[in-house]
């Protein structure tokens, strides 16, 4: 890339002027957030486009990091926020599911900085109150579902492998692991407001469900 108005080392420069932080970690996250778009580079109607930047951008990363010796604690915190920055853009559209996967996520905070800067960086298409409620929905998510630890501890106490097999005697270990994650979206879906009961007629529900139909039924909620 050369060095003009509207390239990316253009707006990760700016993402950079941006930053409200003076952790280093934090902004060596927002200069190699991009990495990405070196490799997927295309044209769509004369514009440049980056589909799937945040994912290819890991890769990419992890050499250098190799390169750099940067730690491993710091190297999962990095790539945590190259490969999830674009959601921040979209967290208010997001599922609770994907939301709470992010923002339970020990390197919230850092994903955080890198997704103000990433639009800050945009000047006059900024939109700072837009911006802080998506910060404020995740929040909301946080405070309903709980920390990693709570909701894990709640979540357990209505679905476990104990209860899937005592519903359903010699069900296999594969159907197990299947039938527990299809209550457990389904639980999240419903914001934890089920019965005992009604949860043992999903189980029973969902073991009925070939795991090709299992995945349409909740495309749209992976996706999101």
């Amino acid at each position: 890339y050369t060095l003009t108005r509207g390239t990316v080392l253009d707006h990760v420069l700016e993402a950079l002027k941006t930053s409200k932080s003076k952790n280093p970690l934090t902004n060596i996250a927002i200069l190699f957030h991009d990495l990405g778009k070196t490799t997927t580079l295309d044209y769509k109607n004369d514009q440049p486009t980056y589909y799937g930047h945040e994912v290819a951008g890991i890769p990419v990363f992890q050499k250098l990091a190799a390169r750099l010796k940067i730690s491993n604690a710091d190297k999962e915190a990095i790539e945590f926020a190259i490969g999830n920055h674009m959601h921040g853009h979209k967290l208010g559209e997001l599922s609770d599911k994907m939301v709470l996967r992010l923002r339970q996520n020990p390197n919230w905070e850092l994903l955080k900085d890198v997704i103000y800067s990433d639009e800050a960086s945009r000047g006059h298409v900024f939109k700072p109150e837009e911006h802080e409620n998506k910060m404020k929905r995740a929040d909301e998510v946080m405070k309903k579902f709980g920390d990693k630890e709570a909701f894990e501890k709640r979540m357990s106490a209505l679905i476990n492998g104990e209860l899937i097999m005592s519903t359903i005697p010699n069900i296999n270990g594969k159907e197990i692991g299947r039938i527990k994650n299809s209550v457990r979206d389904w639980i999240i879906q419903q914001q934890f407001n089920v019965t005992p009961e009604q949860v043992k007629e999903k189980i029973l529900e969902f073991s009925t469900i070939k795991e090709s139909k299992y995945n349409k039924l909740f495309e749209n909620t992976i996706q999101h």
